[in-house]
């Protein structure tokens, strides 16, 4: 039906059949579930066979910057179990000592906007200047619930062909689980 057609659409893009991509930070809501939000019958077309979403409904809360200083705990609670992997240390300016411990040691940090995405309005401590660092301080300050704050990690290095030749690139890779009818 029409609410089936309008699923392949970008606000750009009449065409049928497009694939429909939004990044976190952009709206993504979806009607059936919380009540009259998102793209119009896409868990319909979903359920009917019409359309296959690769990211599941819901998952990128599990990538949130916030939720991702306690999946630990997550796992513990509901799994009974310690982590296999360890987190990256996260400060969360919304917990009690987190803002205090983020301010001192804010030079020593990657700090970033806890709904932030695209890696805008994040200050790198140990690549900033001291002006950065005090203007970043006061905004922590203003607004603590609004940042996250980490160590700065060293990212792995893949080898990207440039054009001409082969270089390193840092890389940030993020897998997927896809699950069939029988998982």
């Amino acid at each position: 039906g029409s609410r089936t057609r309008r699923l392949g659409r970008r606000s750009h893009d009449r065409r049928r059949g497009r694939p429909r991509r939004r990044r976190r930070g952009q709206v993504v809501q979806f009607p059936q579930i919380w009540g009259g939000l998102g793209v119009a019958g896409l868990v319909d077309a979903y359920r009917s066979g019409q359309v296959t979403i690769v990211n599941a409904i819901g998952n990128g809360i599990a990538d949130d910057k916030v939720v991702y200083r306690f999946i630990p705990d997550v796992i513990r609670y509901f799994l009974g179990e310690e982590p296999i992997i360890p987190n990256v240390d996260t400060w969360v300016g919304s917990q009690p000592d987190d803002p205090a411990h983020i301010l001192e040691h804010l030079g020593d940090l990657v700090v970033k906007p806890a709904n932030g995405s695209g890696g805008y309005g994040i200050v790198i401590g140990p690549q900033s200047t001291a002006a950065e660092i005090e203007a970043a301080r006061e905004r922590v300050r203003r607004n603590p619930s609004g940042y996250i704050a980490q160590p700065l990690q060293e990212f792995s290095t893949i080898p990207t062909f440039n054009g001409t030749r082969l270089e390193p690139r840092r890389a940030d890779l993020r897998p997927f689980i896809v699950t069939g009818s029988s998982s």
